[in-house]
């Protein structure tokens, strides 16, 4: 699909959309394709497996990857060309976390449900750190 070009400070922009299906194999054909219509960007590509396999080839020409609203840690830092405004799942789940034990919400009382790919292992990562750095506390105050 392509979006009617429009001026940008001067400049003309097109949208250009295709459609990976979630599937990595087509996203990488998608990427392909792509940039040999001379794309000078992506944006906001989503799913964490179809990502990342765009990213090698957008890396390996010079494409700029931006504004991915996925939380994944392959992600973060910003490496290279990736431009990333999204805080990381672990992140996030960071957030909710800290956020309920200054709440007064006891650690055995929290229970995290986390699917088995990059978001989940990078929640299950910053949950983890996060209890052990509250076990630390509440023990050195016993």
């Amino acid at each position: 699909m392509r979006l009617k070009a429009k001026k940008v400070e001067g400049r003309t922009i097109e949208l250009t959309v295709l459609n990976d299906s979630y599937s990595p194999n087509k996203a990488v054909e998608s990427t392909k394709k792509l940039i040999e219509q001379g794309i000078f960007a992506m944006i906001a590509n989503t799913g964490g497996p179809t990502v990342k396999a765009a990213l090698p080839l957008l890396a390996e020409n010079k494409v700029p990857a931006v504004g991915f609203p996925i939380g994944v840690d392959f992600l973060r830092p910003g490496i290279g060309d990736i431009i990333n405004f999204r805080p990381s799942f672990g992140q996030e789940a960071a957030l909710v976390v800290e956020a309920a034990l200054a709440a007064g919400v006891k650690p055995k009382e929290i229970c995290a449900y986390v699917p088995n790919d990059a978001g989940g292992i990078g929640n299950l990562k910053m949950l983890k750190k996060i209890f052990e750095k509250t076990t630390r506390c509440s023990r050195s105050y016993r």
